[in-house]
């Protein structure tokens, strides 16, 4: 009996629901919108200092210099798809955006 229960029950939770709805819209959109203006400043802050790092510690701008670079290429894909799988907003992103190397941040060296 229990397994017939457990059965109907998770059916019904898995068939009935094809769409996704965000419990406070306002407040998610907004959330999503701190989100990207936070990826956005600290990938200028990080793009910065590794620039500053880039003669004197060539492993530590590259580490810092990708981190960057994936704020800054990745983080407004990232916040599209946040608002398209929120259900927020219609336009599905496309593939997210290649990353560049971290040399262009780290004056080439490898």
């Amino acid at each position: 009996m229990r397994h017939l229960l457990a059965v109907i029950l998770c059916s019904t939770m898995f068939a009935c629901s094809t769409t996704t709805h965000v419990r406070n819209a306002k407040t998610y959109r907004g959330e999503v919108e701190v989100m990207r203006a936070n990826y956005t400043e600290a990938a200028a802050f990080l793009s910065a200092y590794a620039q500053g790092l880039a003669t004197t510690d060539s492993a530590q701008c590259r580490k810092i210099a990708d981190l960057a670079l994936v704020l800054q290429h990745r983080g407004p894909w990232h916040a599209d798809m946040q608002l398209y799988l929120g259900g927020l907003s219609d336009k599905k992103p496309s593939s997210p955006p290649t990353v560049p190397a971290s040399d262009t941040l780290c004056g080439g060296e490898k």
